[in-house]
């Protein structure tokens, strides 16, 4: 039997890898003969570096870039061939940001930004970029601002390169923007369509997540209009008309309309990447997984993008996760054969993540045995 495990992470609990050894254990004792298949998934948060290397047995490097909130931070990126790779969560997530200090007037991209540029130094000119898990809302003029550009405010003065500073936003300078940036091919992995601004923006989409109360959400916001504003008047670009300029607050729409980013769905970026047709060609099963499936899993996460892939070549996937909210439906219709939630009993959110590696144990001996009903 050949078995591919490629879930996502479960969001606070538990790794891809972590999520692989726990049904990769599982599944020996249930058969003989069985080949197993490794691929740990990611749509561009956390985990996409590794979801990328790991496969291609590609190389990471630590590099002290800024926070979010500042201070110095141990990122990671990675080389694979002429590839320079990066994931925005290691110097910009919001893991990186204590719960009682989440502020997303108060936190940079600038970490990001130095990332990139530690691509351009090293001299690679193809950025693969993944944003997802991010814990600003500053429109990317963190990220900017280490490549170059000045944001200014009325007087002349640099404004800070943070959610706050979207507000003292007049002028911009880009006399000493990095022009290496147009001749490097950017391409960011993203898993929303979100518009810069309004009701389905940036800010009022994930602006709570990362901690911004009522009163934040419309200072962001306005912020946020008029740095749109002054792109559109600068370079002639509507960022509302963008799909995916809202991802990580705002970063999206800063890399294609000043880098010329191509933004791209970060689930079906990591499949060609590493080839996952021919990973999992002639495989029995595919098993995936992320935290939660709800709507927005149709939408192109991780099991969507997988299912796609496998109903193409006729192969059945099953997924695991810690919970379903919704209606999924659509799922199924994308080539999902069966969903099973590893929570066993009404329980609490942290009892269920500081749980996780038991109750997915558990859900593992359950899928495996309802799966040899059917082999």
């Amino acid at each position: 039997m050949k078995l591919v495990l490629a879930p996502d992470s479960f969001k606070g609990s538990l790794s891809s890898m972590e999520v692989i050894h726990i049904l990769s254990k599982v599944a020996k004792e249930y058969y003989r003969d069985l080949e197993i298949v490794k691929i740990p998934v990611a749509d561009g948060g956390e985990g996409t570096l590794e979801a990328l290397l790991t496969p291609v047995n590609g190389r990471t490097y630590e590099i002290e870039v800024t926070s979010p909130l500042g201070s110095k931070v141990k990122a990671h990126y990675g080389i694979y061939n002429d590839n320079f790779l990066m994931e925005m969560a290691q110097a910009s997530g919001l893991t990186l940001v204590d719960r009682d200090k989440k502020n997303p007037l108060k936190t940079t991209s600038y970490g990001t930004g130095e990332l990139i540029k530690r691509g351009l130094d090293l001299g690679y000119r193809k950025i693969v970029l993944g944003i997802g898990g991010s814990a600003t809302n500053d429109g990317g003029i963190g990220a900017l601002s280490a490549l170059g550009i000045r944001f200014l405010d009325r007087y002349g003065n640099v404004v800070p390169p943070n959610g706050e500073g979207l507000i003292l936003i007049e002028n911009m300078d880009l006399e000493d923007f990095d022009k290496r940036i147009f001749d490097t091919e950017i391409i960011v992995m993203c898993d929303v369509n979100n518009p810069l601004t309004g009701d389905n923006g940036a800010t009022f989409v994930y602006g709570r997540q990362k901690g911004a109360s009522e009163e934040m959400l419309h200072k962001l916001e306005a912020g946020m209009i008029k740095y749109k504003h002054l792109i559109f008047n600068r370079l002639g670009i509507d960022l509302d008309k963008v799909k995916g300029a809202g991802a990580a607050g705002g970063i999206g729409g800063a890399l294609s309309a000043f880098c010329r980013a191509e933004l791209k769905s970060g689930i079906d970026t990591l499949m060609d990447f590493i080839n996952f047709d021919s990973l999992v060609n002639d495989a029995d099963i595919v098993i995936t997984g992320e935290g939660k499936i709800d709507i927005q899993s149709t939408y192109g996460k991780v099991v969507c993008g997988i299912a796609r892939r496998c109903k193409a070549n006729y192969i059945p996937v099953v997924a695991l996760c810690g919970g379903i909210d919704g209606n999924i439906n659509e799922l199924y219709d994308l080539g999902v054969q069966s969903i099973m939630p590893i929570t066993r009993s009404v329980m609490d959110l942290e009892y269920a993540i500081n749980n996780a590696a038991y109750l997915l144990e558990d859900a593992a001996h359950r899928m495996f045995k309802f799966i040899n009903i059917n082999i």
